[in-house]
């Protein structure tokens, strides 16, 4: 039997959730959900949000016993950094140091980041978001493979595409990123 994956957005007014297959470096999704969240639900307490994903996953017949969950934009922040001339061993201080000072992120924060050449993109969650998501989950009974946040995969990935041809190599790249809950553009 193979092991599925599963990713779980649970927006303001939306839960989206993808479960899929991997087998032989290809992705199969096998059950997606996307339905709004019922008026009381939006703003319960984190424990009655985990049992509504709970009853709604189940009734689509999601397996996975672990999930990547994600964190809305909003309740982040983001920042490209430059470091120049930084050491690999130094630069998660560096980024955390850049964050705490340049982002207004509290002590508290969780820190993460992406090198990217002589900069690295940085994102930054409070720890009560984080704890947040985690009793969601385990209201949810559906572990925490990892928290991600919801835009930070498509930042990347504008960053990385190769130049095209007869496109300037300094020109922007946007993206629209149109969620249900919002809408933003990268």
């Amino acid at each position: 039997t193979l092991k599925s994956q599963a990713a779980i957005d649970l927006g303001h007014r939306r839960l989206r959730a993808v479960e899929a297959v991997i087998e032989r470096g290809r992705a199969t999704v096998v059950r997606s959900v996307d339905v709004a969240l019922p008026d009381d639900v939006a703003d319960a307490p984190d424990a009655e949000r985990g049992a509504f994903v709970a009853t709604t996953l189940r009734a689509a017949g999601f397996s996975a016993g672990r999930a990547t969950w994600t964190i809305a934009r909003d309740r982040l922040s983001f920042k490209r950094l430059a470091l120049p001339g930084a050491e690999p061993h130094e630069l998660a201080g560096m980024v955390r140091l850049a964050m705490l000072r340049e982002a207004a992120v509290g002590m508290d924060a969780v820190v993460d980041f992406v090198p990217a050449g002589a900069d690295a993109w940085a994102v930054a969650a409070s720890a009560k978001e984080i704890e947040s998501v985690r009793a969601v989950a385990a209201a949810a009974r559906i572990g925490v493979e990892r928290i991600a946040p919801r835009t930070f995969g498509i930042a990347y990935l504008l960053e990385t595409l190769p130049t095209r041809p007869g496109v300037d190599a300094d020109a922007p790249d946007a993206a629209v990123d149109l969620t249900g809950d919002a809408l933003e553009l990268l």
